[in-house]
C-alpha cells in the first residue's frame, strides 16, 4: 500500500513507510527527496550504533515529555476543570486530542481517552524491547518502502532506516513498541495520499492504532514537526 507526500493547514505530512507485524506489511513511499531510504549501509557500525542510540534518547524524551503533559490534563479533569479552563491551560495538547483520537474536552469520552493515552505512553516509555538490525532483503524489509517492523517480541530496524535522521527512527521504533504493547492497524482502508490516522474514524480506534497514538505522544511533547509524517 503506497501513501504518498501531501500538505495541508493541518499538520505537514509525509510518509515513508514502517512494516506493521511478520504478518503485515504496511509500505509508505518514500515522499521527500530530502529523506532518503536507501544509503544506510554506507555507514560504519559504530555510526549506526551512536544514531540508533540517539534514536532511543529522543524516543524516550518524546515519551517522557508527552507523559509529563497528559498527566497534567489528567490531574485537571480529577479537579474538575470547567472546558474553559481547559483549553485555556492546555490548548495545544487538546488541539492533538482533536487531531489524532478524535476527541476533545466537551466529549463524553475525553476523560477515557486522557486516561488511556497516559497508560499506553507509559508502557511504550517502560518497554526495553531489543532492537536489532536486519538487512534489507530481510523479511519485510525486502519491500523497499519499509524502514522498520516488529517481531520475536523486539524491533527491527531496516539497514535502510539509517539514512533517516534520529527523530525519525524515534518516531519508526516508538510506532513498532506500541505494537508491542498492544496496538495494531486493524481492518481500516487506508487513502491514497492521506494519513493512515485519517481513515480511523472512532476515537477507540484512534487510541489502539499505532500510527495515531504515535504522531500523537510526539506531537504534544513537542508539536507536528517532530512527528513521524514530519520527519520521515
Amino acid at each position: 500500500m503506497g501513501l504518498h507526500f501531501q500538505q495541508d493547514f493541518t499538520r505537514v505530512r509525509s510518509h515513508t513507510g514502517i512494516g506493521s507485524s511478520a504478518e503485515e506489511a504496511v509500505g509508505l513511499q518514500a515522499a521527500q527527496a530530502a529523506n532518503p531510504v536507501s544509503g544506510g549501509a554506507t555507514l560504519s557500525k559504530e555510526e549506526k550504533q551512536k544514531k540508533l542510540g540517539r534514536a532511543e534518547e529522543l524516543r524516550a524524551h518524546f515519551l517522557r515529555k508527552s507523559l509529563v503533559q497528559l498527566r497534567q490534563v489528567e490531574i485537571t479533569l480529577e479537579k474538575h476543570a470547567t472546558h474553559a479552563q481547559l483549553w485555556e491551560f492546555f490548548a495545544p495538547t487538546l488541539w492533538s486530542f482533536r487531531l489524532w483520537l478524535k476527541v476533545g474536552p466537551e466529549d463524553t469520552g475525553f476523560p477515557k481517552a486522557v486516561h488511556e493515552s497516559v497508560r499506553l505512553v507509559r508502557e511504550n516509555l517502560r518497554n526495553t524491547a531489543k532492537i536489532v538490525e536486519v538487512a534489507d532483503d530481510f523479511g519485510l524489509c525486502a519491500a523497499p518502502s519499509v524502514i522498520a517492523f516488529f517481531g520475536n517480541g523486539g524491533v527491527n530496524v531496516c539497514s535502510r532506516s539509517y539514512a533517516r535522521s534520529a527523530t525519525c527512527l524515534a518516531n519508526a521504533v516508538a510506532h513498532e513498541i506500541f505494537h508491542l504493547v498492544g496496538l495494531a492497524h486493524g481492518s481500516v482502508i487506508y487513502s491514497p495520499g492521506s494519513h493512515p490516522c485519517d481513515a480511523v474514524s472512532t476515537t477507540d480506534q484512534s487510541l489502539t492504532n499505532p500510527w495515531c497514538m504515535t504522531d500523537f505522544a510526539f506531537q504534544v511533547a513537542e508539536g507536528s514537526l517532530y512527528t513521524f509524517e514530519a520527519t520521515c
